[in-house]
């Protein structure tokens, strides 16, 4: 019985998981005319959300540190400049839970 409980548990626990992963969706927007500049000594944190530069945008790395960034999309005229510092991207992963508590990580 407490066997049974703990992996009742540990499924809620998984799926507790992904809705909280799922309600920090976000995404960062460099729009025409704006530039997002990180320079030495800082850290942008994107927790794995999306960057998106729009035509006219820039977005520029000067010896600062750009944190767990996720896909990035420059459309035509946008700019991505790193010209130094540090650039850490986020590696999507999917877990595939199996019978007996086993399971795979697929790493993209």
């Amino acid at each position: 019985m407490v066997l049974r409980i703990m992996r009742i548990l540990a499924g809620a626990c998984f799926c507790l998981l992904l809705i909280l992963l799922n309600a920090e969706a976000g995404e960062l927007i460099v729009h025409n005319g704006g530039t997002v500049t990180i320079k030495s000594g800082s850290v942008l944190l994107m927790n794995c959300n999306k960057l998106t530069i729009e035509e006219g945008g820039n977005f520029i790395v000067q010896g600062g540190t750009l944190l767990q960034r996720g896909k990035l999309r420059v459309e035509a005229g946008g700019h991505y400049t790193v010209e130094s510092g540090k650039v850490v991207q986020c590696h999507a992963f999917y877990l595939i839970p199996g019978v007996e508590g086993q399971g795979a990580v697929i790493y993209l």
